[in-house]
């Protein structure tokens, strides 16, 4: 990863140098982004990030552009997207990156072209030039549908795909800034967010949240307009649960807002690390695990908090219980037919068995798995019980048993070339 210190006060010869030099320096730190952007696009949701007043509103990947007289389509490769600041600080955007699902991040603002600030309450368009080349082109496309004061900036890569994409934007610093993902394209209409909800991929209809249609097309968008930032709040609270040892279980708060929300949850009033997506999984619960929890849901304009959620184990004896009961599989000639359960018990030793093979774990919970060779021309079928031992005499006592055979059919693929 690039130091970015080095890089900010790095001599201005070094930024703004000879066309190759330039060229150069931006290929190395493309290469030196990579692995990182990779990694950073995998965990978005799980990033908690400072510029939560920045956020993508508006993305069109498949532009129409069919003339309204001849009913020809002229092209459909002008992409744009747009990114509209919600807070009250002014930021500078010059050093900012931008990349989509495939590629390494790209300078949101050209080496060559000059400084970008985006003010509080203001949106900015960035345009692929590989057919829309300059403002005056856009500005001819959109007509008054594009406010005067509008900036446009230009890109010429990555271009966004019509089947589904995302767009990430990054700081200087490579933090992640704000990101989407956007499904199955609708050619001539954009994507918008829900106006009540922040939710993104809503599309565009004329006449709703400055939609319109295009001056010199039949697209339907609203480059430079928003329909404003949504509350923030939660319509979902975190409800509390009775988790059985040793299995894991999952605490769940569902927030909306514009900017979207950021998520950090809370145990017994300690930040969890890496707690940042709108569930928790408590893996493996144990007696420690136990207590309140709560999450904390911020979005760069203001911050809210949930209700609480005690998370509790029953120690009380009990019998097994089937949690994840074992499914049938299908496999082929010769191959492994593998199976799994997980039960749920109290206070007991719980054994997993069959007639293929068995497996007995000493604790509260089980996951477990077990295997046969299938045969050809033979169906193998496998029950399973589980049983409940006295810690004092190991007597079994049969609890219960899965209501119908586990049946794992055998294929025979030879005639079809498979090994």
């Amino acid at each position: 990863m690039i130091n970015s210190r080095e890089w900010r006060s790095a001599p201005e010869h070094a930024l703004i140098g000879s066309t190759d030099s330039r060229r150069r320096s931006l290929i190395v730190r493309r290469l030196r982004f990579f692995t990182a952007s990779v990694l950073l696009a995998a965990a978005f949701w799980m990033a908690a990030t400072v510029h939560a007043q920045l956020s993508i509103t508006e993305m069109m990947s498949s532009a129409l552009k069919t003339n309204p007289v001849s009913m020809e389509i002229s092209t459909n490769n002008s992409d744009y997207w747009e990114l509209t600041n919600f807070g009250t600080n002014t930021v500078d955007l010059t050093r900012y990156w931008f990349a989509d699902n495939k590629h390494p991040p790209f300078p949101l603002v050209e080496f060559s072209d000059p400084p970008l600030f985006i003010s509080p309450g203001e949106s900015v368009v960035f345009v692929r030039n590989n057919v829309t080349s300059n403002e005056m082109m856009f500005r001819a496309w959109w007509g008054s549908c594009v406010d005067s004061n509008v900036q446009i900036r230009f890109f010429p890569e990555p271009g966004f795909s019509r089947l589904g994409d995302s767009i990430l934007v990054y700081d200087s610093d490579l933090r992640l800034v704000d990101g989407i993902e956007f499904a199955w394209a609708t050619r001539g209409r954009s994507f918008v967010y829900d106006p009540n909800t922040g939710a993104f991929g809503t599309f565009s209809t004329a006449g709703e949240g400055g939609a319109c249609r295009a001056e010199t097309a039949e697209d339907i968008g609203s480059p430079g307009r928003t329909t404003g930032h949504v509350p923030l709040r939660i319509v979902q609270e975190p409800s509390s649960v009775m988790a059985c040892l040793g299995l894991d279980t999952t605490l769940t708060v569902l927030a909306v807002g514009m900017p979207r929300p950021r998520y950090q949850w809370y145990f017994k009033g300690t930040a969890i690390p890496n707690a940042t997506r709108p569930s928790l999984t408590i893996s493996n619960a144990s007696l420690a695990s136990t207590g309140v929890y709560w999450v904390v849901i911020a979005n760069g304009l203001t911050s809210i908090q949930s209700s609480n959620a005690l998370v509790s184990i029953d120690t009380t004896p009990s019998p097994p219980l089937i949690i994840s009961p074992p499914v049938d599989a299908t496999v082929v000639t010769n191959r492994t037919a593998r199976f799994s359960v997980s039960a749920c018990a109290s206070s007991a030793r719980v054994a997993v068995t069959s007639n293929v093979s068995a497996t007995d774990v000493v604790g509260a919970a089980v996951e477990s798995a077990f295997s046969s060779r299938s045969a050809v021309s033979s169906a193998m079928r496998t029950a399973f019980s589980l049983s409940e031992f006295s810690p004092s005499s190991f007597i079994p006592t049969l609890i219960s048993s899965c209501s119908s055979a586990m049946r794992a059919p055998v294929a025979d693929f030879s005639r079809m070339g498979v090994a």
